[in-house]
């Protein structure tokens, strides 16, 4: 049979499939099963990825809608236990979750669970986590038993939803549910995050360091775990992690307001076996902003497949994390140099308020000398370091000094503390920019890693008039980081 007679069979076949799945679950259990009657129907991978990729996202939507809407009206209700715009719907509906899983029965909860099962991308949906929590909560031999058995079935059937991949057993896809199950059984979870800080992490002079971390398979059971290496980290950041930090009171630290770039990146779901790890290193300073000096508990957190990292709550999440590590932040110790406040002023009385606002985010170098050439005015203050902040933030108080100048040093302070950035507020104006870039890796011993790097970025921001009280508040800001984080040695 050709490929064209093939495709159109397994369409014909599948055609209640489809619209239901376009009715209850939306787009990405759409291109699933189509992809899944394309395999079934012996149109080659190579053949396939082409139609995916020469068909767009809209065209396809139209495509099943046309089917969907020749189908019967029940479709829309696939189950009387729940609503597929809330249980069954996306992860980014904030709607409430109904109906509540605290005043289920066993029997609807357990009926919800299956009904998740018919779809390939069933991790995906809005409230399979919070259900196999819910399990957790009510404990018991008959959750236990139930989800044994799930797993099992779970493990055979996915190998037949995805007979591309006969070789990868079906558990690369139930993790959240293995790691549910050991958690009923009183045991550890299968997928431990290590950190490799020694017994207490140091920060000192305001410099949030990369730490090491690793997933590692502890499962009692000594499974094969699935996971996702790699992925979600073309932001900066990679944002299947995140950072939670409290204080001595046990209370939270807010999370890192991070709106850089944008996520995705080369991925694979993977196999990890009993006793081994993939490690990656995190940059504390893409997940937690500096806290105040004193002591902190720290635990780095782990999501196989969602963005976690500036999430306020994980409370409906399947997530692993590490033990807790003390953290202990200093003050930052500048030493005291004869004449350096008289040359810091003295470069700030010459500087052109007229000049461009060339902000370097990073510490400046040789890289950044073809943006912002050495014998600059800002260029010989970014060259002094920490030592030029102190002097930087008293001229902030000048009443004589203008709006442009002051709009220099919010640039140069941002340059050499890493600290409120101003480019988001109306407190620098129009500006031009560079950063660095980064470089993010990650892999398993004697195995290829994933990962990716960017180069240096170069941008503007235009069309922004500087205003006062943006600036006021800002001074203010710096102010009173000078009085909690420095110490002026004498």
């Amino acid at each position: 049979m050709s490929g064209t007679k093939r495709l159109h069979t397994g369409i014909s076949e599948y055609k209640d499939r489809l619209a239901e799945a376009y009715l209850s679950f939306r787009l990405k259990p759409v291109e699933d099963l189509l992809f899944f009657i394309l395999r079934m129907n012996g149109i080659p991978l190579h053949i396939r990825k082409r139609l995916f990729s020469a068909v767009s996202v809209s065209l396809l939507l139209i495509f099943f809608k046309g089917f969907a809407e020749t189908q019967d009206e029940s479709l829309s209700d696939p189950s009387p236990y729940f609503k597929p715009a809330s249980i069954m719907g996306a992860p980014d509906d904030e709607s409430p979750l109904e109906p509540s899983l605290r005043e289920m029965s066993e029997e609807s909860l357990r009926e919800i669970v299956l009904q998740f099962f018919q779809t390939p991308h069933y991790r995906s949906l809005r409230g399979y986590e919070p259900c196999l929590l819910e399990m957790q909560r009510r404990g018991g031999k008959v959750w236990e038993t139930f989800l044994q058995k799930t797993y099992r079935d779970l493990s055979r059937r996915m190998v037949e939803i995805h007979p591309d991949l006969e070789e990868i057993p079906g558990n690369l896809y139930a993790l959240e549910m293995l790691t549910v199950l050991r958690r009923l059984q009183g045991n550890v979870d299968p997928l431990a995050v290590e950190v490799d800080v020694g017994q207490r992490l140091i920060i000192r002079n305001g410099q949030l360091p990369r730490i090491p971390v690793a997933l590692r398979n502890v499962d009692v059971g000594k499974e094969a775990v699935g996971f996702t290496a790699g992925g979600n980290y073309r932001s900066g950041r990679q944002a299947r992690w995140r950072v939670e930090l409290r204080n001595e009171a046990g209370e939270a630290l807010p999370m890192l307001e991070y709106g850089f770039g944008m996520g995705g990146g080369i991925f694979s779901e993977l196999m990890l076996e009993p006793g081994k790890s993939w490690e990656t290193q995190l940059e504390l300073r893409n997940f937690i902003s500096l806290p105040p000096p004193g002591t902190y508990t720290m635990r780095v957190q782990y999501h196989n497949f969602r963005v976690i990292a500036s999430l306020d709550e994980l409370d409906d999440l399947v997530f692993f994390q590490s033990d807790p590590i003390p953290v202990r932040v200093e003050r930052i110790s500048i030493p005291h140099r004869e004449g350096l406040h008289s040359d810091v002023m003295n470069l700030l009385n010459e500087l052109d308020p007229k000049a461009p606002i060339n902000l370097v985010a990073g510490t400046y170098g040789e890289w950044a000398h073809d943006f912002l050439a050495p014998d600059t005015i800002q260029a010989q203050i970014l060259s002094m370091g920490l030592p030029a902040v102190p002097t930087l933030i008293q001229a902030l108080e000048q009443q004589d000094l203008s709006p442009r100048k002051k709009a220099h040093v919010f640039a140069l302070l941002f340059s050499l503390t890493g600290e409120h950035d101003p480019r988001n507020t109306t407190a620098l104006g129009n500006c031009n920019y560079v950063s660095r870039g980064w470089s993010i890796w990650g892999g398993m011993e004697n195995q290829s890693g994933a990962g990716g790097l960017s180069g240096r970025e170069k941008g503007s921001i235009r069309n922004k008039r500087i205003t006062d009280k943006a600036q006021d508040l800002l001074t203010s800001t710096w102010r009173g980081w000078l009085q909690t984080f420095v110490e002026i040695q004498p």
